[in-house]
């Protein structure tokens, strides 16, 4: 990922957003029930939107799968390679997983999408994470922001208000336990959420400060461990010290924990906005939530999120239906599928239509994307998705006092300049 360029996405997004308020058969030309693969939370919810709406218009029926799971990128990568892969299916961008973009074309697994025409609507500070070797193989869908999700109506019972300094995250997780809460419900059972917190706090930390970081990674010049990294993993190892989440954090599922924010249980959860959608079905009708930055310095002024381009769709290669697939993936680039998906996953769509009203929930977060504070997420620069598997591992070991910060940041350096 290139971190330039990234300034001029912001600019082109904000201007046009404001805030408010499945079966015929076989492949070839004949149209049968499509098999979709999505994630759980909230991007299955607006795919299956998206898939209504495609159905109705076109007739063509989805068979829409969910796989909330760790190990959806290696399931998705086992199959396609043994050629029982869903027909389309969702892929992470970049190259940090086995389910990424770059990963996956470069296997000769996704179909060349670039006949269908979206490929010059992609903003600069995407491209690198949405194409490959000068071709587009997903759809780009949303721009996932990553902060603290809170539970407000939680928040007013417990007399509590959002941390804006680090200082103030301890505090506020002594005032939480005081009030019968836990600050932040983690669910480190799933792989996905341990790096969650390192996101939210190294735009502050690393990239803001040094916004050639990633570059410097890439040239040697550069390490995790002599970095703010350091930084954030320290401040990670304090909020575990300061009993920040809940009790056996590292045995909770993410469904678990999404439901003990949207119960009150808990005050938050840091994390994507496509979140949302989990932690609001576990919610009494009602509850407002709102997601703002998790701060990583005692200066407010310092503080930055991740945002980046957060989910795709790809086709498979092999795909048993693949003109209906091909057809499906066309209608996700359109205005309206943009739109519809992003105001399901309660984000921002990739291709923002005009007009398009965001969801108020993420009026703390827009901001930051009209004043150019913010950096994309750290893995979809990553070389191989080792650095991302190592970096799960290393942290669910240092959070159990297994490990030292220094020996996890080296473990992430030998992960970063292996081979696979």
């Amino acid at each position: 990922m290139h971190y330039k360029g990234v300034a001029v996405l912001a600019g082109i997004a904000l201007a046009a957003v404001s805030l408010a308020g499945c079966s015929n058969t076989p492949s070839g030309g004949d149209s049968s029930t499509l098999k979709v693969a999505g994630l759980g939370a909230g991007d299955h919810d607006a795919l299956v939107a998206v898939g209504d709406a495609f159905t109705k218009e076109t007739g063509i029926k989805l068979d829409i799968s969910e796989d909330g799971s760790a190990n959806y990128a290696t399931t998705l990568r086992t199959q396609l390679g043994a050629g029982t892969g869903p027909d389309v299916f969702f892929v992470y961008p970049g190259s940090g997983s086995p389910g990424a973009q770059k990963t996956l074309a470069e296997a000769g697994l996704l179909e060349d999408l670039s006949s269908l025409g979206f490929e010059s609507k992609i903003p600069p500070a995407y491209v690198d994470a949405a194409t490959y070797d000068d071709k587009s193989y997903l759809v780009p869908m949303t721009q996932g922001l990553i902060g603290a999700i809170y539970n407000d109506t939680a928040m007013q019972e417990a007399g509590l208000t959002a941390p804006t300094t680090f200082s103030e995250v301890l505090q506020f997780c002594a005032d939480a336990k005081t009030a019968g809460k836990t600050a932040f419900a983690q669910g480190f059972l799933d792989e996905f959420i341990p790096q969650m917190i390192p996101y939210a706090l190294t735009p502050t930390l690393v990239y803001g400060p040094d916004p050639d970081f990633a570059a410097q990674q890439a040239d040697g010049s550069a390490t995790f461990a002599d970095s703010g990294w350091k930084e954030a993993f320290d401040e990670y190892k304090q909020m575990t010290d300061a009993g920040c989440f809940q009790p056996n954090f590292q045995g909770t599922s993410f469904v678990d924990s999404a439901g003990m924010v949207g119960r009150g249980e808990s005050l938050a959860l840091v994390g994507v906005n496509a979140f949302l959608q989990q932690i609001q079905d576990a919610a009494p009708d009602g509850t407002t939530f709102a997601i703002r930055p998790l701060p990583a310095t005692d200066n407010p002024d310092d503080t930055r999120i991740a945002a980046a381009f957060a989910a795709g769709y790809g086709v498979n290669a092999k795909a048993k239906n693949k003109d209906s697939a091909m057809k499906f993936a066309e209608y996700l680039a359109t205005p309206e599928a943009q739109a519809l998906y992003a105001k399901t996953a309660a984000g921002l769509p990739v291709f923002i239509p005009e007009g398009f009203e965001a969801d108020p929930v993420l009026a703390d977060m827009i901001p930051y994307l009209a004043d150019n504070k913010f950096s994309p997420y750290p893995d979809q620069g990553w070389p191989n998705n080792r650095v991302s598997a190592v970096h799960a591992s290393a942290l669910q070991q240092l959070l159990s006092g297994d490990i030292s910060v220094d020996d996890a940041l080296a473990q992430m350096d030998q992960a970063y300049n292996s081979k696979g």
